[in-house]
């Protein structure tokens, strides 16, 4: 950047309050990361917009920031700007009668959760017990066998090179843990819609929901992880290809694959994201050399990393 280019950037983060080398981790469920170079909490669209024109302008990478439930960060941080979407993008409007609301990107997850299932949305018991916002969860098109969050989106709207745009549900490719919506969308709402010929007892959801509830509770981990690692490369699953590996409960400095579930790696407690890849790289590359699949990361892997430590993320 010139002179010139780089003094317009930073009166403009000055104006809009942008902040300089803020730790990541506190924003990641695993607890690790290092800085953000820029950082910035965008209280409107016209902020979003604004804040990606000038970084593109300037070639500095992006990244929105969700949950942080299912993003690594790196050690050395991220070297770019990072946006994350402010109170004012916290927000449910539901209609009438039930069957459609309109949410914004912030927006806890588990709170729309509880409204679907309180009325009676049946897909909305896939996704309880899982964390993060609803951004979030349309990118990665969270939920389980019983429900996905694609189940119900009816349109999303967002931020595209500068510009309000929005895409309808027959526009969206959903698939595993993806879709077809550019990388560079900047989610701020996501429009909802369920079938009423498809509504359940709410007393018969929520038994189903403290059931599968118990279930998570008993075979999954309480603390610090990104939920599962790898996607399940059905008809097999991660967590079993891991286990018949002899290496459920492997240790590597403070990260370990879990002792409940193979598929989660847990650090307890002072953990880098090296340490975190490098468990996960052993786990990868045992699996393929003796059942001969790939696992393939679910988690988003957010800065710089030494691939070194022998994770393979594009297998």
């Amino acid at each position: 950047m010139t002179t010139t280019s780089t003094t317009t950037l930073f009166n403009l983060f000055n104006r809009l309050g942008v902040q300089e080398y803020v730790p990541l981790a506190p924003f990641s469920t695993l607890k690790v990361g290092g800085p953000a170079r820029y950082f910035f909490t965008a209280k409107t669209p016209t902020d979003i917009a604004t804040m990606e024109r000038a970084a593109f302008d300037h070639g500095l990478p992006v990244h929105i920031l969700s949950g942080g439930s299912n993003t690594l960060f790196s050690d050395q941080g991220f070297l770019g700007l990072v946006i994350k979407l402010g109170a004012e993008f916290d927000r449910i409007h539901e209609s009438p009668d039930g069957f459609s609301m309109r949410v914004g990107a912030a927006t806890s997850y588990a709170k729309v959760t509880k409204i679907a299932i309180a009325r009676g949305w049946t897909s909305a018991v896939g996704w309880s017990g899982i964390p993060g916002l609803i951004g979030g969860a349309v990118r990665m098109n969270a939920g389980t066998r019983f429900g996905e969050i694609s189940d119900t989106i009816i349109r999303v709207n967002g931020i595209l090179d500068g510009k309000n745009i929005a895409f309808e549900k027959n526009q969206i490719q959903f698939g595993y843990r993806k879709n077809s919506l550019p990388p560079n969308l900047i989610i701020t709402e996501v429009e909802l819609s369920y079938d009423k010929n498809l509504i359940k007892p709410v007393n018969e959801l929520l038994q189903k929901v403290q059931e599968y509830r118990l279930k998570r509770k008993s075979t999954q981990p309480t603390i610090n992880s990104l939920g599962s690692f790898f996607k399940n490369p059905y008809p097999s699953f991660a967590a079993e290809l891991i286990e018949k590996c002899n290496l459920k409960g492997l240790q590597y400095k403070s990260a370990q694959i879990s002792p409940l579930h193979a598929n989660f790696i847990v650090n307890n407690g002072g953990a880098s994201a090296h340490d975190i890849l490098y468990i996960a790289g052993i786990a990868q590359k045992t699996v393929f050399e003796q059942h001969g699949v790939m696992l393939c990361p679910e988690v988003r892997l957010v800065g710089s990393f030494d691939h070194s430590v022998g994770l393979c993320t594009e297998p």
